[in-house]
């Protein structure tokens, strides 16, 4: 069986594009726009993995966030196109060890999906938000 992989955006391209990467991956899909529908699903389904948008109209991923924390402990990645200090304090503050810039997304998104990478703590690269071994590991499975 698949894993089931959550994914909250409210840009409709931008979560229809992780939609489809991770479909071709044979990823079990739950997507939402809106932060009222996620919650919904993360009550009512055994997710794998989180990808949640910091900015949505109706709340932020952060609280989405806060709220799968209290039933659940599956990985959470957040997407964020804004400045990476300004998120990076808020993100080490509720512990979220992944969090994706949108210029990195897709190549890192299915790297972060792998079993073995959501199960381990990556090192970081100084300054960056992609493992050391990213290049060297992303496209051999």
């Amino acid at each position: 069986m698949s894993d089931k992989i959550l994914i909250v955006d409210d840009e409709v391209e931008i979560a229809d594009l992780i939609e489809t990467y991770l479909k071709n991956e044979d990823y079990a899909v739950y997507k939402f726009y809106s932060a009222k529908d996620a919650l919904a699903c993360i009550n009512e389904t055994e997710l794998d993995l989180a990808v949640l948008d910091v900015m949505l109209p109706d709340a932020d991923g952060f609280t989405i966030c806060r709220k799968i924390r209290e039933k659940h402990t599956y990985p959470v990645i957040m997407l964020t196109a804004k400045d990476a200090e300004a998120v990076t304090l808020k993100l080490y503050h509720r512990q979220i060890k992944i969090f994706v810039f949108l210029i990195d997304i897709f190549s890192y998104l299915i790297f972060s999906a792998k079993k073995p990478y959501r199960r381990t703590e990556a090192p970081l690269m100084p300054g960056g938000n992609i493992p050391a071994d990213f290049f060297q590991s992303a496209y051999t499975g």
